[in-house]
């Protein structure tokens, strides 16, 4: 299926309440604006560029103090070729690039000088930060990589107490048990302390102390001791859980259920302590899936959802109250947030990056960051496979857009 203008303008005309912000992009004097210059595009960077290696990009990129780490490859699943590269904030030039083949290449963490990167063939790997070099490797094992059946592309958790956390899909290494298992990893030799079977695949986040909170498909979430394996407690919310936040803030960990709703944890307790529908569970014109949210944020006091139906909502972090919401005017694939600078970004599939306010929503600017297949409306036809695959970052003033290309731009 694709998207089209008639497809955007009925999910304007069906939003499911509070108060639209701003206006849809299909005002005639912005149907084909010029595409905003970035400060730098990795693939056109003169001095070591990315060029040649970046087939399309699987996870949103990774702001460290002055550099920029992000993964390209032919395709997510485990038999794709991949690779993670190191640029330089100010250039976008690469200061190196590994590859893995044949492997997917999930988003990374960093941690001190070590660059942590999970990969499609079910491994973790420990890069030294400075050279590539890597300085150990897990291999939690896998079947039939070709199958794309057994991966792990989770971000790994270093917790801060000499652990690094990591999800493993389908392993076959002995001492993982189970078809998806949480690990703990000494971060200083790559030895696996402990294991955990989970009863589908999680999302990992750290809370702090040492702990992270896993959030499984089949909407159980628990607490566990990133030193020991220990589970602190466990939480049934008897709906699946299809995305996280990146950001636990204040102790609340955001988690969409079903595609449609967002939910409030409490990390110390475990207590689920709202939840909030963001978007329709049909839109005319969409099918039910289609309309689902493509990217959640934590920033401040704002917990932020982008919809395919177009629509980028923002509630309070703490009640799940809606704040307001916001109209891109065409599918949003993606949101991320400064709360530093108070900007939120959205990203619809034409690839407009609409700047709002945080707290309020006020629309404050717009990047135009891709100029490729706009066609004679600039309505961007998108197949819906190609919608959760485009990311962003923003921080210090920048958003990082990685869609058909990888770009800085700062923002307006």
């Amino acid at each position: 299926m694709e998207f089209t203008r008639r497809h955007v303008a009925a999910a304007a005309m069906a939003g499911v309440g509070g108060l639209v912000v701003g206006n849809a992009l299909w005002d005639e004097h912005l149907l084909c604006p010029d595409p905003d210059a970035p400060v730098w595009d990795a693939e056109r960077a003169t001095d070591g560029g990315v060029a040649g290696h970046a087939f399309g990009y699987w996870g949103p990129p990774v702001v460290d103090d002055g550099t920029v780490y992000v993964t390209t490859g032919h395709g997510i699943v485990a038999g794709g070729a991949g690779s993670v590269a190191r640029l330089d904030r100010e250039t976008g030039a690469a200061s190196w690039v590994v590859e893995r083949e044949p492997a997917g290449v999930g988003t990374p963490a960093v941690d001190d000088d070590v660059v942590y990167v999970p990969t499609g063939r079910n491994e973790l790997l420990a890069l030294a930060a400075s050279d590539g070099d890597e300085r150990w490797r897990v291999d939690a094992g896998e079947d039939d990589f070709d199958e794309g059946e057994s991966f792990a592309l989770e971000k790994p958790v270093p917790t801060g107490e000499g652990v690094v956390v990591q999800a493993f899909e389908g392993p076959t290494s002995s001492g993982f048990d189970g078809d998806h298992v949480l690990a703990g990893v000494d971060a200083a030799d790559g030895n696996v302390r402990w294991t955990h079977a989970l009863p589908a695949r999680g999302r990992v986040r750290g809370v702090g102390d040492g702990d992270v909170v896993v959030a499984c498909e089949d909407g159980t979430v628990r607490r566990v001791d990133g030193r020991t394996g220990d589970v602190d407690w466990r939480l049934s919310i008897g709906t699946g859980v299809t995305d996280v936040a990146r950001t636990v803030a204040n102790g609340v960990v955001v988690v969409l259920l079903d595609g449609h709703v967002l939910g409030g944890i409490d990390a110390e307790f475990g207590e689920l302590d709202w939840r909030e529908r963001v978007a329709p569970e049909r839109v005319e014109g969409l099918d039910a899936d289609d309309a689902s949210v493509r990217g959640v944020a934590v920033a401040g006091e704002r917990a932020l959802a982008a919809s395919a139906s177009g629509e980028v909502v923002a509630v309070d972090r703490g009640s799940g109250e809606e704040r307001w919401r916001s109209d891109a005017g065409a599918p949003a694939v993606a949101v991320h947030a400064d709360a530093d600078r108070g900007v939120a970004l959205a990203l619809d599939a034409r690839g407009f990056a609409h700047v709002h306010d945080l707290d309020d929503g006020a629309r404050t600017g717009r990047l135009v960051t891709d100029d490729a297949n706009y066609g004679d409306t600039c309505g961007r036809r998108v197949r819906k496979d190609l919608l959760p695959r485009w990311f962003l970052t923003v921080r210090d003033g920048s958003a990082y857009v990685a869609t058909h290309s990888m770009r800085r731009y700062d923002l307006p």
